[in-house]
């Protein structure tokens, strides 16, 4: 498991029986956070072996703007060729679904395939897999 500690943080692990890499994040994410929680998902030796993702960010406070959300898309849209295989399924708060349904829709013009969700066990389901709880 990974810990970005700050305020806020983004952690990640691999669940190695469900073919599965579990991302949440907690409290006052920002915009460099983010990028950096993708580059090292994306880097990371286990990466190549997981193609189902389940980002949950329902107890995050991160208001981006305009211009960060447009970049953290045009970041994730550059990593299409590592996503290629990969179904991304973001499980939102109430306040934030209407921007990670934004977002998957963004993305899906790169051919990821990415999901919101408010709730994990839904996500689950769309990705047919059990989470390791």
């Amino acid at each position: 498991m990974v810990s970005l500690s700050q305020p806020g943080y983004f952690q990640y692990n691999f669940a190695e029986a469900q073919k599965l890499c579990q991302i949440s994040a907690k409290g006052a994410v920002d915009f460099s956070q983010s990028i950096k929680l993708m580059n090292n998902v994306i880097n990371d030796p286990e990466f190549p072996n997981y193609n189902s993702f389940i980002v949950d960010l329902r107890l995050i406070d991160y208001h981006p703007s305009n211009e960060e959300f447009k970049i953290l898309s045009d970041h994730l849209k550059g990593m299409r060729k590592d996503l290629k295989d990969a179904q991304i399924a973001l499980v939102c708060n109430q306040k934030m679904y209407s921007l990670g349904h934004l977002t998957s829709i963004l993305v899906s013009f790169a051919r990821i395939k990415m999901k919101t969700f408010m709730e994990v066990e839904d996500a689950e389901k769309w990705l047919k897999v059990a989470v390791d709880k």
